[in-house]
């Protein structure tokens, strides 16, 4: 389990279903350098969007962005749209979130090259991965929808990494990329501090009273 100096949780999630997912990610990453990872942050990218992190992870030999859905039911469709069939025939339609999710990684890795910390470096690759976190899940994604999509471990993963495989860097071993090195886990740190992270909103208020029942 990461101690509290390797898991930054800038703010703690108002969903039960979220926070659960975020610690079962806390608990599995490894308390060596270079794991280090960020929980429910927002950042202002160069465009101006305000953009919603669940999770940044670094691990083995890159970083990810971790888009967490708790999707229960039975997930098909394609690379733009999925279908999410719960139990009794309802579906409703989605986006594929990994579409959003790389978006946010690009705008994040920009801004991260502007700090002070990257000045003499090079910022890691940012990964950008959805993680389906409801047990109850079943993926029938084509080859190309369900690629950087990963189950917990006791889900219905049918020979797939789980998102635990991910983080630790188990799932990229075999693509041979350099490792990430104290200095740049370090500069990452560094960066993330610089960048001035904003927490996020989604508490309902009104003027200066935060609403906590309706």
């Amino acid at each position: 389990m990461a101690n509290s100096g390797r898991w930054h949780a800038v703010h703690p999630s108002a969903f039960p279903h979220e926070q659960e997912a975020l610690e079962l990610l806390r608990d599995h990453l490894p308390d060596i350098s270079p794991f280090r990872a960020w929980s429910n942050f927002e950042f202002i990218a160069e465009d101006g969007s305000i953009n919603e992190v669940d999770a940044l992870v670094v691990s083995t030999d890159r970083v990810y962005l971790i888009e967490i859905k708790h999707w229960s039911g039975t997930i098909s469709g394609n690379q733009n749209s999925w279908i999410v069939a719960k139990t009794g025939g309802r579906e409703r339609y989605e986006e594929n979130p990994l579409l959003l999710a790389n978006r946010k990684a690009k705008k994040l890795k920009s801004l991260l090259t502007r700090q002070a910390a990257f000045k003499n470096g090079r910022v890691p690759f940012i990964q950008a991965v959805v993680f389906l976190s409801a047990p109850q899940c079943i993926v029938q994604l084509d080859e190309i929808a369900c690629q950087h999509v990963y189950l917990r471990p006791d889900g219905d993963r049918r020979g797939r990494p789980s998102i635990i495989d991910v983080i630790q860097g188990r799932a990229t071993e075999a693509e041979g990329r350099p490792p990430i090195s104290r200095e740049v886990e370090r500069a990452l740190n560094r960066a993330m501090d610089q960048l001035g992270l904003r927490q996020r909103t989604r508490a309902a208020s009104v003027g200066d009273y935060l609403l906590t029942r309706l």
